[in-house]
């Protein structure tokens, strides 16, 4: 009995603990663990089974639970024979692409007699828009759904003007910023921020948010700002390791768990 990713049944070079040529030999039936897909093998003269998970962890899990299902194998040691259980309660999942709103429609039908599935949406959306058509999804889909998994498609275009030319960060900032009507200098300070974040030099980025806040002043504008916190006469840095930028991810999961 072993809980072991064995070379031969993982799909990456360097992901599995075990080549098949260390498992021992001389044994009639070897119960294998850690792999979520199903595989019965021959070994040596033996069975050599993993019968995967119980349930669908992720989207790339859909194909082998189609052709092969989800359940355990039980074995009887008198006769070494194996017999195959599927289960028939796995929570159901959906997979398909949105590049419309027509599309919500075609989903909404899809899912409508199931049981609530867990929702996995690839989203064709420019990187300034991706925010609002995210939520727009999470409005639609969040009493439907056990758990929606939505990640961004970059659109054709977007993958054209950056083939052969540089990509100007404060470009990309300044656009999404520009999106949310903030001003030059909040630009400016989220540009030099980042500059010296990207750099690690958590110090400097403490000076650089410290001086700005003063420079803007205002208790109503440091509310916006959750990087900083007040306390007693002054402000005081709470947080400059984090930016939340909403919009220009280019191929980052965005997950989002419903009750």
């Amino acid at each position: 009995m072993l809980h072991q990713g064995v070379d031969k049944y993982i799909g990456f070079e360097t992901a599995y603990e075990l080549k098949i040529g260390d498992i021992p030999r001389g044994f009639d039936y070897y119960a294998m663990g850690h792999l979520h897909l199903r595989r019965m093998d021959e070994f040596d003269g033996g069975k050599l089974a993993y019968p995967g998970s119980t349930e669908i962890w992720r989207v790339d899990e859909l194909g082998d639970y189609e052709e092969n299902g989800k359940g355990f194998y039980i074995l009887d040691t008198k006769r070494f024979d194996v017999q195959k259980f599927d289960l028939k309660c796995i929570r159901p999942h959906f997979s398909d692409a949105v590049a419309k709103e027509g599309d919500m429609g075609r989903i909404q039908k899809a899912i409508a007699n199931k049981r609530r599935p867990v929702l996995h949406l690839e989203v064709a959306a420019k990187a300034v828009d991706y925010a609002d058509v995210y939520q727009k999804l999470v409005d639609e889909f969040r009493e439907r759904v056990l758990y929606l998994d939505l990640k961004r498609k970059p659109l054709e275009e977007e993958k054209e003007a950056f083939e052969g030319k540089g990509v100007s960060v404060r470009e990309l900032l300044e656009e999404a910023m520009r999106s949310g009507d903030r001003t030059d200098e909040e630009i400016g300070f989220a540009y030099e921020l980042f500059t010296v974040l990207s750099e690690k030099k958590i110090e400097k980025a403490v000076e650089v948010a410290e001086e700005f806040y003063k420079a803007s002043g205002g208790r109503e504008e440091r509310r916006h700002h959750p990087v900083v916190h007040e306390e007693k006469d002054g402000y005081e840095t709470e947080e400059v390791s984090k930016l939340k930028e909403s919009g220009h991810s280019t191929g980052q999961s965005s997950l989002e768990v419903f009750k």
